[in-house]
C-alpha cells in the first residue's frame, strides 16, 4: 500500500513538473515585448553608490514621520526628547502586541522606504537591507517615547527588503527617460506613487 502511494506521489510530481515546463514555454513563446539590453550609459550612472544620500533620505523619511505623528496626528509616543532616548537605552529592546495590521503592513511598509532610499542610490540587495536596518533602529530608539521593539526593528527591514524590491522592480517598469512631456510627467508621477524614496531621490538628482 506504502508503495503504491509513493508511486502516485512520484507520478504527480512528475506530471507537475511537465506541465511548469509546458506553461513557460508557452510563456516564452508568448512574450509581448522582447527584452532590452541595458544601456551602459544607464549602468554607469545608476549604479554609483551614494551611502551619503541613501542614509540622508532614510533619516528624513523618519523625521517626516515623525512631524506628521507629533504635530498632525498628536500622537503620545510621538512627544520625544531626551529623557525619553536615554530610557529606551536603559530599557533595552521588548517584544511588543501591536496590532497585526501595524505590525506586519505598516513597518514593512516603513522599511520599504528606507530600502529604496538605497536602492535609488546605487546600494545592491543587500547594501539596502542596511539602510533599511538602520533606519528601523533609529525609529524604535530615538522616535518614539514607547520602548524600541524586538519584533518591528526584524519585521521593519526584512519586510522592507521584500515589498521594497517588488516596488523597485515595479517601477522599472513604468520609468523610460527616453519620454518626454506629458507622457514624462505621467511616468514619473506614476513611479513616485510605486516607490516614493526612489521618485524623491530622482526629484533631488534632476533624473525625473
Amino acid at each position: 500500500m506504502k508503495q503504491i502511494m509513493m508511486k502516485k506521489a512520484l507520478l504527480f510530481f512528475l506530471l507537475l513538473i511537465a506541465i511548469t515546463n509546458i506553461h513557460s514555454q508557452i510563456a516564452i513563446r508568448h512574450q509581448v515585448a522582447s527584452p532590452r539590453k541595458a544601456d551602459s550609459i544607464d549602468i554607469a550612472y545608476y549604479s554609483k553608490k551614494n551611502w551619503f544620500q541613501a542614509g540622508a533620505t532614510a533619516f528624513g523619511v523618519n523625521m517626516g514621520v515623525w512631524a506628521f505623528d507629533r504635530y498632525i496626528q498628536k500622537a503620545d509616543f510621538a512627544r520625544i526628547g531626551w529623557s525619553t532616548v536615554k530610557e529606551n537605552f536603559k530599557k533595552g529592546f521588548i517584544w511588543d502586541n501591536d496590532y497585526m495590521s501595524t505590525n506586519m503592513f505598516l513597518h514593512p511598509y516603513h522599511g520599504n522606504l528606507y530600502y529604496n532610499a538605497g536602492r535609488s542610490n546605487g546600494l545592491n540587495y543587500w547594501e539596502s537591507g542596511v539602510v533599511a536596518l538602520g533606519g528601523s533602529a533609529m525609529w524604535e530608539l530615538f522616535m518614539e517615547s514607547e520602548y524600541p521593539s524586538t519584533n518591528d526593528v526584524i519585521a521593519t527591514p526584512i519586510g522592507g527588503m521584500a515589498i521594497g524590491e517588488v516596488l523597485f522592480r515595479v517601477s522599472d517598469l513604468v520609468l523610460d527617460d527616453r519620454r518626454t512631456g506629458s507622457s514624462r510627467v505621467g511616468q514619473e508621477f506614476a513611479g513616485f506613487l510605486i516607490a516614493p524614496t526612489r521618485g524623491l531621490t530622482r526629484i533631488i538628482n534632476g533624473d525625473a
